[in-house]
């Protein structure tokens, strides 16, 4: 019977300028059993993707476990890719629209893909939609009210 050991995600204390670093830890990797996957600052997780990574899947994947239960720490994710181009997006539109693959003969986690439509511009939309995502989930629209009550 084979072991299966699961990775380890550390999140580091603030530091002078208020980043938490964010590193990833692989246990039975050779290639890269320890890396810093990107920082938590103000409730918002930024990370770097490589454009060329980007434009091959047209998606961006993400830590699995990080995602899922990563939100007492942050809400909003910011992807920095080029030298001056961000896309925006939250745990919740992760989680509730990608798609979960685990590459286990490469001995990595478990990754979440977000297709690109479903990021943003701008952190002040993804705010916005994560807002939306947030009273809708909370709200029945009134429509279903009235056909619930019976009224």
């Amino acid at each position: 019977m084979q072991t299966i050991t699961v990775e380890t995600i550390r999140i580091l204390k603030p530091d002078k300028t208020g980043k938490q670093r964010v590193f990833l830890f692989l246990p039975d990797n050779k290639y890269k059993k320890k890396r810093q996957i990107g920082y938590i600052k103000e409730k918002t997780f930024y990370t770097y993707r490589n454009p060329e990574n980007i434009r091959a899947s047209n998606s961006i994947w993400f830590n699995y476990k990080l995602i899922s239960q990563g939100g007492s720490y942050f809400d909003l994710i910011c992807i920095e890719y080029g030298l001056v181009y961000q896309l925006w997006t939250s745990r919740q539109k992760i989680l509730k629209c990608g798609s979960l693959l685990h590459f286990r003969n490469n001995q990595l986690e478990k990754k979440i893909f977000l297709p690109l439509r479903y990021f943003k511009q701008s952190k002040t939309d993804a705010d916005t939609e994560l807002r939306f995502l947030h009273n809708n989930s909370v709200k029945r629209p009134a429509i279903l009210q009235h056909n619930l009550t019976g009224g």
